[in-house]
């Protein structure tokens, strides 16, 4: 036993089954399990001791992607020295009406908080503890490349730093049909254009954004956000089983399935770093990477990968409390 990872929105959903899958795991030494509260990591901790998880390798932190870059340097810093091993990125939705308001100091769209921000904030905040060659999955989605039944056409990605802010604090390129849902694929796709970026940084780590596909058992395709077609569609006794014949969602374990095998190193030599690895066809089935696909060729643009790397950067305030923190850590020592 000596792995030991961290996993986002743990305490449901394909977090709390990843958790479960890492705990069950004999080389698995401990799972940080982070969530937004500690009363929702213990109810999560009986469900899985429920199943034969031993909870013993588990291990609440706090962690809400709407905090600031301080608060969340200071959650990683009262975790343990031992160096970790993996990082699930999981936590996120498409959110609500809420959602697209502008939040924080630099009034970006909360979808792009939860979903995005926070866990670049919480990757650099957490450099320091991860080993060499940790793998860094971040959670895509088929919405980045377009999902018809959902409503969600191909759409343009721009080539400046300014498009993409002008995007995440709500100054939209474009009309689109469906706001809450254009806005997450948009934000899903801007995650791969960063990482993608962030791995050429950053080599010593193994990176990949990873989609789940299309996923029951998450409660998220019964909110507000999606189409009213699609969510009364699956309230239609038999659609569920239905959507599975056709492709369209799989069981909660399959969307499991690509997360922990890339985060145990099975898509090592498969993929390359800083790939998007999503459905082949529709959202559920084989995986490959998206760059082979027409509407995906774009995040595979180094213009793009530089200019939202650039946008994101300046919005997380990372480099800036960054070298706060090293000039603070200078005059005390």
């Amino acid at each position: 036993m000596s792995e030991i990872y961290l996993v986002t929105g743990a305490n449901g959903g394909l977090g709390l089954d990843s958790v479960r899958r890492l705990a069950l795991m004999p080389s698995t030494k401990k799972v940080y399990m982070t969530c937004r509260s500690e009363s929702k990591a213990s109810a999560a901790m009986d469900t899985l001791k429920g199943k034969g998880v031993d909870t013993s390798k588990l291990q609440y932190v706090h962690f809400d992607a709407s905090e600031t870059q301080e608060e969340i340097f200071q959650i990683v810093d009262s975790l343990e020295d031992e160096p970790i091993n993996g990082l699930i990125l999981n936590a996120g939705g498409v959110g609500n009406d809420k959602s697209r308001k502008p939040v924080g100091p630099n009034h970006v769209l909360n979808i792009h908080q939860i979903n995005l921000i926070g866990h670049i904030q919480l990757v650099e905040a957490l450099k320091p503890k991860l080993a060499e060659g940790c793998r860094i999955i971040y959670a895509g989605s088929e919405t980045a490349r377009g999902v018809p039944i959902m409503l969600i056409g191909n759409f343009k990605m721009g080539d400046t730093s300014e498009w993409y802010q002008d995007e995440l604090k709500g100054k939209f390129h474009g009309v689109f049909r469906d706001p809450n849902m254009h806005i997450y694929a948009k934000t899903k796709g801007f995650g791969v254009l960063y990482f993608a970026e962030w791995a050429r940084q950053n080599p010593k780590y193994k990176v990949l954004v990873v989609s789940p596909g299309g996923t029951l058992g998450t409660g998220v395709y019964d909110g507000d956000a999606f189409p009213l077609h699609f969510r009364l569609s699956l309230r239609v006794p038999g659609a569920r089983t239905l959507t599975k014949v056709l492709g369209i969602l799989h069981p909660l374990e399959d969307g499991t399935d690509r997360y922990i095998d890339a985060v145990t190193g099975q898509y090592d030599g498969r993929f390359e770093c800083g790939a998007f690895i999503a459905s082949k066809r529709g959202t559920t089935g084989p995986v490959s990477d998206q760059s082979s696909l027409r509407w995906a060729r774009k995040y595979s643009d180094p213009k793009k990968q530089k200019a939202a790397f650039e946008a994101l950067s300046a919005f997380t305030g990372v480099s800036e409390f960054s070298n706060k923190r090293k000039t603070d850590d200078q005059a005390e020592s």
